[in-house]
């Protein structure tokens, strides 16, 4: 552990994440102070990382400092600008409120994530709507854009690509088979 700890000055963000999750793997605790060098260094490089890399770097780290959460906090909007719906899921499930998981996730986490859950909503799977909605209800509980979000993805059933801003919206509507049975055999094209 001390070779790790003289070595993580010299590392990239990318070496940083490998090491975190090697060691949740192998099941290595991190000590205190190797916990808090890993922080730091993670703030040096946080620049490096992309939404997917930070969302497993914070799922592993296994000690997360309240600086790292509020550097997340400020690196957020890049890291989203170019992330995809993957991305976003990924960032929620497993990085961010899984790294707050020990103290209550500051509400400005999610001010910053909500209008990307918003805008991929439609992008999401089941699977993934479901965890995200899971994980902001655990962390946030009823707060007003966890509800809001719920009702999104509630009644989200395709996604427009063309505005993605706005959803369509599918309504399925029961129809009794003889009724349209029926109206085929009364219809001119089948006379």
């Amino acid at each position: 552990m001390s070779l790790f700890h003289h070595t993580l000055d010299g590392m990239v963000a990318a070496h940083l994440t490998m090491c975190v999750t090697a060691f949740r793997r192998v099941h290595v605790p991190l000590t205190p102070s190797v916990a808090s060098a890993v922080n730091r260094r993670a703030m040096q490089v946080m620049a490096e990382f992309s939404a997917t890399g930070l969302a497993m770097f914070l799922r592993d780290v296994q000690i997360v400092s309240e600086s790292l959460v509020s550097r997340v906090a400020m690196h957020l909007p890049r890291l989203l600008e170019s992330a995809t719906a993957e991305d976003v899921a990924v960032l929620v499930k497993e990085g961010l409120l899984t790294a707050a998981s020990s103290r209550p996730c500051p509400l400005v986490i999610l001010d910053v994530l909500r209008p990307y859950i918003i805008q991929f909503a439609g992008s999401f799977t089941d699977a993934q709507r479901l965890d995200i909605l899971n994980c902001l209800t655990h962390h946030y509980g009823r707060e007003e854009s966890v509800e809001e979000i719920s009702g999104i993805f509630s009644s989200v059933r395709h996604w427009n690509p063309v505005s993605m801003s706005q959803f369509t919206f599918e309504r399925t509507i029961a129809v009794d088979e003889d009724d349209v049975t029926d109206a085929v055999a009364r219809s001119p094209l089948m006379a």
